[in-house]
């Protein structure tokens, strides 16, 4: 089969047209509000059971253009036990995939909240599938919840709309180095892998001022976190939009 070749394209005349960020961190560091702040109307894939944090805090904007699907593994109409987290997570992605929008409403930001939940759910539904619920995962079920996880990640990373990752953090010890790092939290190995497939990669960490607290975005990577910016930007940022936008602004631009 003979390859139609792309042409070359300038630099300077590329300019994207849609965000992709995983940012991650323990309980309450601000994840689900950073995501918040990114330009609605807005979808969250609430798997984590987040939307009390968007709808009672005061720094959020355009509330009323935030809207959410709830995730759950037993509905409460459900009468057998097939859970139904993941198939929930993957029919909106499919809908979002095909249609660009979700319903009638067709968002500008999408956010998973979050991809360990998420991580959790696909295992049970693979476990329930290959009928090995209450058993250890085979090596072929750990290939088919990779297969799948990473279908929803590359699904949303390829539409034409920011895609914020959210993900909890876990610190794992390579036992034959020693050394220990900060990773997102998901099943398996695929943890090591996440930041791959990611522009932007954020890890929160809180900074305590006084008796309040203040959210803040690290950037660049150290010996223990994980973490990059393609927009070059500062290490570490206010964990807000409005801090990330001017270097966005930029690139739509043309101008850096």
């Amino acid at each position: 089969m003979q390859v139609s070749l792309p042409d070359a394209t300038p630099i300077s005349a590329y300019k994207p047209t849609s965000m992709n960020v995983l940012a991650y961190g323990r309980s309450g560091t601000g994840k689900t509000e950073l995501a918040a702040t990114f330009p609605t109307p807005c979808l969250f894939i609430d798997s984590d059971k987040g939307m009390l944090t968007v709808k009672s805090s005061p720094r959020i904007q355009n509330k009323d253009q935030i809207y959410f699907v709830p995730v759950q593994d037993k509905l409460p109409e459900q009468k057998d036990s097939r859970p139904m987290g993941f198939i929930t997570i993957k029919a909106v992605f499919d809908q979002l995939k095909e249609h660009g929008k979700y319903g009638d409403f067709t968002p500008k930001t999408v956010v998973l909240d979050t991809l360990s939940s998420a991580s959790m759910f696909c295992m049970k539904h693979v476990l329930f599938s290959a009928g090995h619920t209450g058993q250890q995962p085979t090596q072929p079920d750990w290939g088919t919840f990779r297969r799948a996880l990473i279908e929803i990640i590359e699904t949303g990373v390829a539409m034409n709309i920011n895609f914020i990752c959210l993900a909890h953090e876990q610190y794992i010890k390579d036992e034959l180095s020693g050394r220990t790092w900060c990773l997102p939290m998901v099943n398996g190995k695929l943890a090591y892998e996440l930041a791959g497939y990611f522009d932007e990669v954020y890890h929160m960490e809180p900074k305590q001022q006084g008796v309040s607290t203040k959210y803040m975005l690290t950037i660049k990577a150290s010996g223990l976190v994980t973490a990059k910016s393609r927009l070059d930007l500062p290490s570490p940022i206010d964990s807000n939009y409005a801090t990330i936008k001017p270097a966005w602004d930029l690139l739509q631009k043309g101008d850096a």
